[in-house]
C-alpha cells in the first residue's frame, strides 16, 4: 500500500514538473512583452510560482530567466553605451564649435577696436 502512495505521489510529481516548465516559458514569454507595470505583478507571480517549485526546477526556471532576460538587458546596454558616445561626441563638436566662435568674437573684437581707433 505504502508504495502505490509512493508510486501515484512521484507520477503526480513528474506530471506538475513538466507541466510547471511550459507554465515558467509562457510566463518568461509574458512578462517579456509586458508593460513595465504589468511586468511587476507578472514577476511577482513567476516567483511565488518558483517558491513552490523543487530545488532543482527552480534553478533550472531561473537560468531560463536569465538567459531569455539578459539578452534583452544586453541590447539595452549596448545602447545606453551608444547613447552615451552620442552625447559625448555631441558635447565635444558644441564645445569645439563655442571655442571657434570665442576665438573669432576676439579676434573680431581686436580689428573693430583697431578700426575704431582703440586698443
Amino acid at each position: 500500500m505504502k508504495t502505490l502512495k509512493l508510486n501515484a505521489a512521484l507520477i503526480l510529481l513528474g506530471t506538475l514538473t513538466f507541466s510547471g516548465a511550459d507554465t515558467v516559458d509562457e510566463q518568461i514569454a509574458e512578462i517579456q512583452n509586458a508593460t513595465p507595470q504589468k511586468r511587476v505583478q507578472l514577476m511577482n507571480e513567476l516567483k511565488k510560482h518558483l517558491s513552490a517549485l523543487g530545488e532543482e526546477d527552480r534553478a533550472q526556471a531561473i537560468t531560463k530567466l536569465r538567459n531569455k532576460m539578459g539578452a534583452k538587458s544586453e541590447n539595452s546596454e549596448q545602447n545606453q553605451i551608444q547613447q552615451t558616445d552620442n552625447m559625448t561626441r555631441m558635447q565635444n563638436m558644441q564645445q569645439q564649435a563655442l571655442g571657434q566662435a570665442m576665438q573669432q568674437g576676439a579676434a573680431n573684437a581686436g580689428t573693430s577696436n583697431k578700426f575704431m581707433g582703440r586698443r
